[in-house]
């Protein structure tokens, strides 16, 4: 009796100095629980995806933004870290290989995971060919647990051309912004006022600090008020004045881009004042 103790004792003691083994937390839709969902805004086009238990995934894209992809959660996490991204094929794609697709930061916030275009795309290519996306990473607790958090492919090709048709309604940039800059003007006006001189003059020093900037593109935005053609015209004539200014503090002519967007891409999709006034600009880029 006394030595089975003794050995009890000694098993028990060994097993209080092993570290106790990692577990794994999986967040995944099942099949019958993957859904996808188009969501229209004005301006803008959202495809969600809910993750049981943990949040949910979404790709998302403005007019005159390029499309991006986040992971949103109830409760941020308490520390930076890295989540590593994979691409997973279904057990019934027995052909098919994982493939690494890179990392991505981890930031404390409630949408903890951005994915800017490039990632944004590959993902949204790699759903739509039936491919598992995962996501791997240490929990947010005390790191002691492997995280993973598949995102689904099931269905997704039902609600994918429902998305294509809304981005394609957006106004799409052919260029990647360095820099942007708003600039207001004053109802059914062209016209630059003493402030809005000033604001130039540091755009201008802000050019001339830089050294990457190869083109600036200046466009023109109206509000809805008046007609279309008129409100074309107008916002055209907001960019060529600035143009014009921007070529007399020594930017040369042939550097500068002018286009017109009318009252096509509101800031602010609402109808008072305040959005009205926002929607009365001119947007300025740096490019490449």
């Amino acid at each position: 009796m006394e030595r089975r103790c003794s050995t009890l004792l000694v098993l028990l003691s060994l097993l209080a100095t092993v570290p106790a083994a990692a577990m794994t937390q999986r967040y995944a839709a099942t099949l019958e629980e993957a859904r996808w969902q188009v969501e229209r805004g004005t301006g803008e086009c959202g495809l969600v995806h809910d993750i049981p238990r943990l949040g949910r995934v979404r790709f998302h894209q403005r007019s005159g933004r390029p499309l991006e992809f986040t992971l949103g959660v109830a409760l941020s996490p308490d520390r930076h870290d890295v989540a590593r991204v994979a691409a997973v094929p279904p057990p019934w794609k027995h052909d098919a290989m994982p493939r690494e697709l890179g990392t991505l930061r981890i930031d404390r916030s409630v949408q903890p995971i951005h994915a800017g275009r490039t990632l944004a795309r590959r993902l949204l290519m790699e759903l739509e060919q039936g491919m598992f996306t995962e996501f791997h990473y240490r929990d947010w607790a005390d790191a002691r647990d492997e995280v993973t958090v598949v995102v689904s492919p099931v269905r997704f090709r039902e609600v994918l051309p429902a998305f294509q048709d809304c981005v394609a309604g957006l106004i799409q940039l052919d260029f990647d912004p360095l820099a942007e800059y708003f600039i207001p003007f004053r109802t059914d006006s062209y016209r630059l006022h003493r402030l809005t001189r000033r604001q130039l003059d540091r755009i201008v020093a802000q050019y001339r600090k830089r050294g990457d900037v190869g083109r600036i593109v200046v466009g023109g935005h109206a509000d809805e008020r008046g007609t279309e053609p008129y409100n074309e015209v107008l916002a055209r004539k907001r960019a060529e004045e600035i143009r014009r200014y921007l070529v007399s503090r020594g930017i040369p002519y042939s550097r500068i881009e002018v286009r017109s967007y009318g009252e096509r891409w509101p800031a602010n999709p609402g109808k008072d004042p305040q959005a009205l006034a926002e929607n009365r600009r001119a947007t300025i880029w740096f490019t490449e």
